[in-house]
């Protein structure tokens, strides 16, 4: 048998109530989804904060700097 004719004889064995119900049940459901405020753009970005993450690799490549200079210094003066 068809899909057609299935979903014919489906259909006429529910009558027009079993539609009816189906499309009240399918617009009440429908709402949930309708937006209620239209989106729109940010103002200004929050994510990625550029300035900030350069600044704190800086920082960290100058600890990172700094320390080995300390190193290395520590080990010259020892050395001698």
């Amino acid at each position: 048998m068809s899909r057609d004719t299935a979903s014919q004889r489906s259909g006429g064995a529910l009558g027009g109530a079993g539609r009816r119900s189906a499309r009240v049940e399918a617009d009440r459901q429908q709402r949930y989804v309708a937006a209620f405020v239209r989106p729109t753009l940010p103002e200004e970005a929050l994510y990625p904060r550029r300035i900030v993450a350069s600044i704190t690799a800086f920082a960290g490549a100058l600890l990172v700097w700094a320390r080995g200079l300390l190193i290395v210094c520590a080990l010259r003066e020892h050395a001698l």
